[in-house]
């Protein structure tokens, strides 16, 4: 059993390295596209640098023409470096990569091979991969859960991003508003400012229900947002006036503040939930590698 919890560990490390070389795959091949088209570019300068007009033959004359080719193959020449630098890092990366893929499969392999020994040798064994198979099934009904987290804060982020924008807008009407609007900035301002509390009821709601499904994850919100009550507004429209327009748009500022604030304590949760996934996985991984029934 030692035997087969090193080789497993051994797999676990092989494969996070895996993962790693794909990114380097990823990240090489990107930087292998940016440099050849920064290549063709300074390819393409050269090209114009030399062609025939008017403008050439007056910079010709006074000797400026000469020193442009000659920068541009400068560059065209410090592009190509650039260029066959990253070439072959890519060519490393791909390397490293389908080495170490090869790596993995094999150790995949030796692994499966020792369950089947243990299974037969170990009479125990049997009675651990039952246990590890419910242990699994819980393992995947809290990953159900964790989604239903993630999912419901991804969905606050996206009202709270749009009442934000509404708050944006009424906060560019308010400050109209205060350099001598009227009745129609009053009542642009106010349709937008609708909009974002119609989208904060909705946040307040789910905000309930993220509550709920956040069991396991410490959570904190400081929000404070604040409503703008009628009478306020009747005040504001029927009696409009500098110190009405200033304070509305300072509660608007202010409600801008809060979510901006209240967004950033989501994302924060959202990203322990983030966590708890991956290594909710892991452990999956882990008992699947060692335990997992096979064919016999």
């Amino acid at each position: 059993m030692r035997d087969l919890e090193v080789l497993q560990s051994k797999l676990s490390i092989m494969v996070r390295k895996l993962n790693d070389a794909k990114k380097d795959v990823e990240n090489c091949t990107n930087k292998y596209q940016q440099a050849k088209v920064h290549y063709e570019e300074e390819t393409e300068d050269i090209e114009e640098a030399g062609e025939k007009s008017f403008a050439y033959f007056i910079r010709t004359i006074i000797g400026s023409q000469e020193r442009k080719i000659e920068k541009e193959k400068q560059e065209q020449i410090e592009a190509r470096y650039q260029l066959d630098k990253v070439s072959e890092q890519l060519e490393e990366a791909k390397a490293n990569y389908e080495q170490l893929a090869f790596n993995v499969t094999k150790t995949r392999a030796e692994l499966e091979d020792l369950k089947k020994i243990i299974a037969v040798s170990d009479p125990s064994y049997k009675e651990k991969v039952d246990e590890e198979s419910k242990k699994r099934m819980g393992w995947r009904q809290e990953l159900v859960e964790v989604d239903e987290a993630f999912n419901a804060g991804e969905s606050i982020l996206n009202r709270i991003d749009e009442a934000l924008k509404y708050l944006g807008s009424a906060n560019s009407w308010s400050t109209m508003d205060m350099l001598g609007g009227g009745f129609f900035t009053d009542m642009m301002k106010y349709d937008k400012i609708d909009e974002a509390e119609n989208l904060m009821s909705k946040v307040e709601s789910e905000l309930r229900r993220y509550e709920l499904e956040l069991k396991d994850v410490e959570y904190e919100w400081n929000s404070s947002y604040e409503f703008i009550s009628g009478g306020h507004r009747a005040m504001d429209i029927f009696f409009d006036n500098i110190f009405t327009d200033i304070s509305n748009n300072k509660k608007i500022n202010n409600n801008i503040n809060s979510l901006e604030n209240l967004k950033n304590q989501i994302i924060t949760v959202q990203n322990r939930l983030k966590g708890m996934k991956r290594e909710i996985k892991e452990k999956i991984v882990l008992s699947e590698q060692i335990y997992e029934s096979f064919d016999s």
